[in-house]
């Protein structure tokens, strides 16, 4: 490879210094491969200063003129993606089990205790009851048939959803059934 000819701009040519000799064959090389001609320095240094090259191999370069087809392509993927997201099917509300967890949730013992904490821990509010537990690992104390009936639930909240009152509903509930200073209004 020829020496390459750097003009006279100093940023230009403290970059081009800090590189060793094989990042400045690689800056070239995909410098050349970004302009579709042999690439001077000056070139390289500019086409990495805006972003349009990265040194690293494998990394993705945009040709100077494709720069505008690029980011018409990028845009239309994601709009493409928003759509799809948007025309997925809402998912009915799992009701039954639904009614199993809140009716579980009102009760006083240890699966009463979970199914509180995991359902408050969809909204990342804390179990009215104070219970400080571990996160998804809860569910493990749980039996097959509740633990069942989360997991549906949770596949239904993560959405799209048409309403989520219906979980609302359940969580106002229980924090009726379990006051709070924090949950109860002062007249």
């Amino acid at each position: 490879m020829k020496t390459p000819e750097i003009n006279n701009d100093q940023a230009g040519m403290t970059w081009w210094n800090e590189l060793s000799e094989p990042e400045r064959e690689t800056a070239l090389e995909r410098a050349t491969d970004a302009l579709h001609h042999e690439a001077s320095a000056a070139e390289a240094w500019e086409l990495w200063r805006t972003g349009k090259i990265d040194l690293k191999p494998g990394a993705k370069i945009i040709p100077l003129d494709m720069t505008a087809e690029f980011e018409k392509r990028e845009t239309a993927k994601a709009v493409a993606a928003v759509r799809a997201e948007l025309g997925r099917p809402q998912t009915p509300v799992p009701q039954e089990e639904l009614d199993l967890l809140e009716k579980v949730s009102l009760g006083d013992t240890g699966q009463s205790r979970t199914c509180r904490y995991l359902l408050c821990l969809l909204v990342g509010a804390e179990d009215p009851t104070g219970f400080k537990g571990e996160g998804l690992l809860e569910m493990r104390t749980l039996d097959r048939k509740l633990a069942d009936a989360y997991l549906k639930v949770l596949d239904w909240w993560r959405g799209p959803t048409k309403s989520d009152a219906p979980f609302y509903d359940v969580l106002r509930k229980l924090e009726a059934a379990y006051p709070t200073p924090e949950n109860t209004k002062t007249p």
